[in-house]
Parts: structure tokens; C-alpha cells; sequence
């Protein structure tokens, strides 16, 4: 419990850190809002021609499809505030030595390799993807209830800490190979299929986007649990599953830090 208290402690005092160190330049929350809302639109042009193109066919009509950007916006919000600024120092963190320093701390280097670095201004985002989310639920004409939104809220965690996991993995591979500045853009072109209703792929990737690439989980299941169309039981298997998710990646780290025996390495 102890050690638990020690940890929980450290991310407190580094999430603390980085909100002080945001505040000092509120212009980059102001700035980060405006290129958010600026992405959004963007983003939204492919979503809305496959509506218009495939959204009868798969029954998902062109408000629900903005209703899951929307919600993925906020899941992918969350994981650049807490999870991006982490994996995009691990390179730097073995080719600097950043590591060493990591390894003398009181806590576990995994977990403060993972949480070290927070970016606030990030969950700027998370406005414009919830006013997308709330219209499109109501041009569609769906009102959840309370269980069907605290089901999506289940969903919407798990698939965060499942993409969290997956992203954490293979930003791993910098212990393996001269770099990993590729890790980023591959991620991320990952994700994007989580924009999209899961109706518009075929079965194959349905299953991909739901288990090995969990970006389904950042928006499109959520938003089927707004529908009605979830399952509890389904939802505590995959926390079950994260569990086990979680355990493969502290042993990765494990592996991988016995790589890992200076700067030059």
C-alpha cells in the first residue's frame, strides 16, 4: 500500500508540475484550442463523405459518424495529455541518458518513464470534440440514459489505457533498434481508424480495431454503448484483459531495460 501511496504521489506531483508549467503560457491552451478546432474540421471531411457514401448501407448515419469523431477526440485528448509526451522521450531517454537518472528515483522506472511527462494544454481538445459528440447525438435524435453513459465512460477508459498499452509497447522498440522517431507517425495513422464507425470496415478489422489495435475502443464502441448496444459483462472481460495487457508490458519494459547499460548503448 505503501509503494502504491509513493506512486500515486509522484504522478500527482508531476501532473501538478506540468499544469504550473502550462499556466506560465496560457497563450499555448489559447493556441492549441484554436489548432485542435482546426484538425477537427479537417478531420471531419472524410468522415462526412463516407457517411454520405456508406452510411445507409452500414446504418450509421452521417450525425452518429460525428458523434463517434467526437468521441474520439476526447479519448485521443487523453492519451496526448498523459501518454504522447512519454513515448516521444523514450528515444531520447537511452540515446541522451535520461534513463540513468530514471533508474535512481524511488519509484519504478517503467511507471515514471510512462507518467514523467504531462501536457495540459492537450485536453484543449477535449472541447470541440465534446460539442461534436453532443450534437451529433442530438441531430440524431438519441438520448442515453444513465447507465448507457456510464457504460460509455467504461468503454471510452479502457480503450485509452488499451491504445495507452499498445503505444507504450512499441515505443519499447527503442531498446531494439538505432531509433524510433518513426513510432509516432505509425501510431497515430494508427489511431486515426478510430474516427470511424466500426460498421464501415470489414469484420476482419472490426476484430483488429477491438483487440490487437484497440482504436475502435476510442470512439466507435463507445458511442454504440450511447445506443444501447453494450454489454457489461463484455466491458468487465476487457478490464480482465487489460490486466493481462498490462502485465505483458511491464515485462517488455523488464526485457528490454536489461538491454539498456548506459547512454552509449
Amino acid at each position: 500500500m505503501r509503494t502504491l501511496r509513493r506512486h500515486l504521489l509522484v504522478w500527482w506531483q508531476v501532473t501538478v508540475q506540468a499544469i504550473r508549467r502550462d499556466l506560465q503560457f496560457r497563450s499555448q491552451a489559447a493556441t492549441t484550442l484554436l489548432t485542435s478546432i482546426v484538425e477537427l474540421g479537417l478531420a471531419l471531411v472524410p468522415v462526412l463523405i463516407l457517411a454520405s457514401v456508406a452510411g445507409t448501407a452500414s446504418g450509421w448515419s452521417a450525425p452518429l459518424a460525428l458523434a463517434v469523431s467526437g468521441a474520439y477526440g476526447i479519448s485521443a485528448a487523453v492519451l496526448d495529455c498523459f501518454v504522447g509526451p512519454n513515448c516521444a522521450r523514450m528515444d531520447r531517454y537511452i540515446r541522451e541518458g535520461e534513463l540513468d537518472l530514471l533508474l535512481m528515483r524511488p519509484v519504478r522506472t517503467g511507471f515514471l518513464a510512462a507518467v514523467r511527462w504531462v501536457a495540459p494544454s492537450e485536453l484543449a481538445a477535449m472541447v470541440p470534440s465534446a460539442g461534436l459528440l453532443v450534437i451529433g447525438l442530438r441531430l440524431a435524435d438519441v438520448q442515453p440514459d444513465t447507465a448507457s453513459v456510464a457504460l460509455a465512460v467504461g468503454w471510452a477508459l479502457v480503450g485509452v489505457v488499451a491504445f495507452a498499452l499498445l503505444w507504450l509497447n512499441l515505443s519499447y522498440s527503442a531498446f531494439w533498434m538505432d531509433g524510433s522517431e518513426p513510432v509516432p507517425f505509425v501510431v497515430l495513422s494508427l489511431r486515426t481508424a478510430g474516427r470511424y464507425p466500426r460498421s464501415y470496415f470489414p469484420q476482419p478489422a472490426r476484430v483488429v480495431l477491438a483487440t490487437a489495435i484497440p482504436a475502435g475502443l476510442l470512439g466507435a464502441v463507445p458511442v454504440e454503448a450511447l445506443l444501447g448496444d453494450g454489454s457489461v459483462g463484455l466491458l468487465a472481460v476487457a478490464a480482465l484483459g487489460l490486466l493481462g495487457a498490462g502485465g505483458l508490458t511491464a515485462l517488455h519494459w523488464s526485457i528490454a531495460l536489461r538491454r539498456y547499460s548506459g547512454a552509449s548503448t
